[in-house]
């Protein structure tokens, strides 16, 4: 293999951008690395769950009714979320609503997240 004049400046340029960084790879726990990511998981799931539930309380709130649901192209995708944003604009009420039911569903698991110290 062959190598460039430049391989010893590049090898010792990351040397001084990553040495740095060796502590915190030295320290990093494993265990809490996999309960940090369980309480994610357990998060995302309670999350997907309750979404379309909400979700559909909040169009049924706002008024929103699709005019075209078949076939659409990129431009009427584009159209139908504008008007989406026109309704939830026009009730603010909905969307305090539908965050007010985002929150009940996701500050346990942020609680949870912080208690164990997942973020320094």
């Amino acid at each position: 293999m062959q190598t460039s004049r430049n391989t010893p400046a590049i090898f010792l340029c990351c040397l001084v951008l990553l040495g740095p960084m060796m502590d915190m790879a030295l320290s990093f726990n494993l265990e809490k690395a996999v309960q940090c990511a369980e309480i994610l998981a357990i998060a995302g799931g309670a999350g997907l769950t309750s979404a379309p539930p909400i979700a559909k309380k909040f169009i049924g709130c706002t008024g929103f009714k699709a005019t075209k649901t078949k076939s659409l192209d990129e431009t009427d995708v584009f159209l139908l979320i504008g008007s989406l944003v026109q309704k939830s604009i026009a009730n603010p009420s909905c969307v305090m609503s539908a965050l007010s039911e985002v929150k009940k569903v996701v500050a346990p698991h942020v609680t949870k997240f912080i208690a164990a110290k997942c973020i320094n």
